[in-house]
């Protein structure tokens, strides 16, 4: 298959197996009352594709124990290549031994991904290019795009980095305030957003039970909305799907 799509081959009973192919950028929502398997079919997905992956885990930990970016460089890839195993395996659906770390690999990418760009600017007016440096300054940052994906889901807070890499938040002109005081829907949202915005191009997200990882009535809105956002890597040949 072409990079960036996507193929479900599920056998159903005695007949032909039932196959999908989904294109780079499509969104496929799979419906069915509890205990059909939808997790089941997650998880299936998860652990027989072979390319790139992210899954979101319907039970996972999405509370902070600061703003802190509290993990290295060579620690979130550890963190990361051990929480891929992790999912692959069979108590995945249940049992997550990362809970803790995955709110702090979230954080490392967002603050990842605004230094990333700031340094293209940066080397690229050092370099002379100024033409390349106004073209990076000219895309929106990840925390812009972030912000705007709230602010357009009604959610009153603006995302910042601040002294030091921490994560803060503010309300309107108050002060900057920790994202670990976020509220429980608060927090969903950054990091549902995040996860999306820095998954790498070329990724297929796997998001189990989104409604219990945002409100439900801002839910569609928000998934088109932040998939369509993923374009400000310019990755729009290369995007794939979201099940």
């Amino acid at each position: 298959m072409a990079e960036g799509e996507f193929r479900i081959s599920l056998p159903v009973g005695k007949e032909q197996p039932f196959s999908m192919d989904l294109k780079a950028g499509d969104v496929l929502y799979v419906l069915g009352s509890n205990g059909t398997g939808k997790s089941a079919l997650l998880h299936r997905l998860d652990s027989t594709f072979h390319g790139n992956i992210f899954r979101v885990a319907a039970h996972r930990q999405t509370w902070f124990e600061s703003g802190d970016v509290s993990i290295s460089p060579r620690e979130r890839t550890e963190t990361h290549n051990n929480m891929r195993q992790q999912d692959k395996s069979t108590d995945a659906r249940w049992l997550d031994h990362y809970a803790s770390r995955r709110a702090s690999v979230s954080l490392f990418d967002l603050v990842d991904a605004e230094n990333s760009r700031s340094r293209r600017i940066a080397q690229a007016f050092e370099s002379g290019d100024t033409g390349k440096a106004q073209e990076n300054a000219a895309s929106m940052s990840p925390l812009a795009r972030l912000n705007a994906l709230l602010k357009q889901s009604n959610i009153s807070i603006t995302i910042e980095v601040g002294d030091l890499g921490r994560v803060v938040a503010r309300k309107g002109q108050s002060d900057p305030y920790s994202v670990a005081q976020l509220s429980d829907g608060e927090r969903n949202a950054l990091l549902l957003v995040t996860d999306v915005l820095t998954a790498a191009p070329g990724a297929t997200l796997l998001i189990d039970e989104p409604e219990r990882l945002w409100w439900s009535n801002f839910l569609g809105q928000v998934d088109r909305r932040t998939i369509r956002n993923r374009r400000g890597k310019k990755i729009d040949d290369k995007k794939a799907p979201t099940i």
